[in-house]
């Protein structure tokens, strides 16, 4: 399981989102601004995005199925301890830039 889910997210092609903020500010710097582009660039990400998604939600869905329970309250309590880890930096980021 967790193979398939690394292979899935290798396969989301970094290069080519560095390229599309490529042509970005390229379209950015022009004279003209190809709105439709940016659209259409978005809507693809868009795409990538819910299919990364639809595959996450399938392999917690897997996951959860082989758990016992007290193993799903150890993950949760996992989930939790990361969240406020989480909160904690994004918190100490806030202060150091002096926005909060």
């Amino acid at each position: 399981m967790k193979e398939e889910i690394q292979l899935k997210m290798d396969s989301q092609q970094k290069p080519d989102r560095r390229k599309e903020m490529d042509e970005m500010m390229d379209m950015f710097r022009g004279s003209t601004f190809d709105k439709q582009k940016a659209l259409d660039m978005m809507k693809q990400r868009d795409a990538e995005r819910d299919e990364m998604r639809s595959f996450m939600i399938d392999q917690t869905a897997k996951f959860h199925a082989i758990l016992t329970p007290d193993q799903r309250n150890k993950a949760v309590d996992k989930m939790k301890e990361f969240r406020e880890k989480r909160k904690e930096r994004k918190d100490k980021w806030k202060k150091e830039d002096g926005k909060q």
